[in-house]
């Protein structure tokens, strides 16, 4: 895998903090995992010491969730070895298709439906974050899901270190703008409504990059394109 294909990775991982099933529910997300309310949050009632640790174990809890999915994909893609060729043209496919449907291109229902563990109560202390973040990322939103299960193809059919290399990469992308929000939680409230009229625009353009993916991962260029990038 190429350093780019890295670099694509963090990069996706970042795009779906913005997608429309995050970005407007980082408030909500920041005041369960702190307790404390928005009001409270936006006068810096609470100190960002305690903001950054539950964001920082939240978003590990997340990241180790993710980083495991990407084990039995590999598992199944090295007993298939014979068929990589294959795999990685069905993988393109399915990546095509997922890109459409992100790009509001095409609409597939079953990706519509929202399936999400819920935590009726959190756990006490540092550790309750951790779980939340484990269980968001178990029952998370379908809208990230065609992103997520893309980079979890790709990395399907790489070695085991780079498929989870890749979905490490992917976790830190979406980490990183959760612990800048948890650490500027004030100022990001006074203007992420405005970047929220922007999401349609962010969807379709990634949506498209994940159609031109999938397509190089059909045709076998994969592989190719990117050492040239690189």
């Amino acid at each position: 895998m190429d350093d780019v294909g890295l670099v694509t990775a963090f990069l996706y991982g970042m795009l779906s903090f913005v997608t429309p099933c995050i970005l407007p529910l980082v408030p909500a997300y920041i005041t369960y995992i702190t307790g404390v309310d928005l009001e409270t949050l936006q006068k810096g009632g609470v100190g960002r010491k305690v903001i950054f640790l539950n964001s920082l174990l939240f978003v590990v809890g997340f990241s180790i969730v993710f980083m495991l999915l990407v084990i039995p994909a590999n598992v199944v893609g090295n007993l298939l070895l014979q068929y990589q060729v294959w795999i990685q043209r069905i993988a393109g496919a399915i990546i095509v298709v997922f890109g459409l449907h992100i790009a509001g291109i095409i609409n597939i229902g079953v990706l519509n439906v929202e399936k999400k563990l819920h935590v009726t109560e959190k756990p006490r202390g540092y550790f309750g974050s951790l779980v939340i973040g484990m269980t968001f990322a178990l029952g998370w939103s379908p809208c990230i899901g065609p992103i997520l299960a893309s980079i979890i193809l790709i990395a399907s059919t790489q070695s085991m270190s780079t498929g989870v290399l890749l979905l490490g990469l992917y976790s830190a992308g979406l980490a990183i703008p959760f612990l800048v929000v948890g650490l500027m939680i004030g100022q990001f409230l006074e203007y992420y409504k405005g970047v929220l009229k922007h999401t349609r625009e962010i969807m379709l353009v990634s949506g498209l990059v994940l159609v031109f993916v999938g397509g190089l991962m059909i045709l076998g260029l994969f592989q190719r394109f990117f050492s040239v990038l690189g």
